[in-house]
């Protein structure tokens, strides 16, 4: 059974920093006024805002892997990260497809994202060392 993400909203901590967002919707807001780019939208559009479980799984984490910069730009990815957290062969699989450019000429993730994906990749790891794949480097 695959768990959800989707459990309301909460404050971030305080040594967590958003970068600002714009966004559309809400009170005084028309359909007329602005219209949404659906051609841009993702099949079953992730939330892209952390979640109340996400905050909480974060702030479990030791202060030395906490992915503030993940979390500021890239909440649906976090959130991802922390619903599969406890499942190793899932979160292995999502990591190194994160760092893993396999479709040829992405851009790719800043360095400081790339740092704070290896650092929880390496925390999982020593978490999780009887579901490390031998064949796999790093």
């Amino acid at each position: 059974m695959k768990k959800s993400i989707y459990r309301g909203w909460r404050d971030l901590p305080s040594d967590v920093q958003l970068a600002d967002m714009t966004v559309t919707g809400g009170p005084g807001w028309s359909h007329a006024e602005s219209k949404p780019d659906l051609t841009r939208l993702r099949r079953g559009d992730p939330v892209n805002r952390l979640l109340p479980r996400s905050v909480d799984w974060i702030l479990g984490l030791p202060p030395a892997v906490r992915p503030h910069v993940l979390a500021s730009k890239y909440a649906r990815i976090v959130n991802q990260l922390c619903v599969s957290w406890n499942d190793p062969a899932a979160v292995r699989k999502y990591l190194a497809e994160l760092l893993t450019d396999r479709r040829g000429g992405r851009q790719g993730f800043p360095m400081g994202i790339v740092k704070e994906l290896h650092a929880l990749r390496k925390y999982h790891k020593r978490l999780h060392p009887e579901h490390e794949d031998p064949w796999q480097d790093g």
